[in-house]
């Protein structure tokens, strides 16, 4: 799990490997959004903070329950890697197949710009 920060002169966005997640953001010296504070609680078990979710978010049962956010084995859970370029992160993830019964190869690709005072 590794944390990368993009920042400008109002927003500082930390992001997180772990689930190509946004951790922090702070904009203008305030802090938006709900995340733990010691970043080690950020991979607690049934804890989705700003995480991606997937493959699938309750649309399927399995054992008599709705998988929620992916289940266990959910984009959340999965260490992506990735580039950092400038004011830009890319978050990359394959999967083979078979995460949460469902097969097939799977690409994602997360992209987190800071333009301005916006982040993308």
């Amino acid at each position: 799990m590794k944390f990368i920060e993009l920042s400008n002169d109002k927003i500082t966005v930390t992001l997180c490997s772990l689930g190509a997640a946004i951790y922090r953001l702070i904009y203008d010296n305030n802090d938006m959004m709900l995340s733990p504070i010691n970043e080690q609680d950020f991979d607690k078990e049934g804890v989705f903070y700003n995480k991606t979710i997937g493959r699938v978010t309750g649309r399927i049962k399995k054992d008599n329950k709705i998988i929620l956010h992916g289940g266990p084995h959910g984009l959340c859970h999965q260490e992506f890697n990735y580039v950092k370029k400038d004011n830009k992160v890319i978050f990359t993830y394959v999967s083979l197949g078979d995460e949460s019964s469902n097969e097939g190869t799977l690409r994602i690709k997360v992209t987190y710009t800071l333009i301005d005072n916006e982040l993308i």
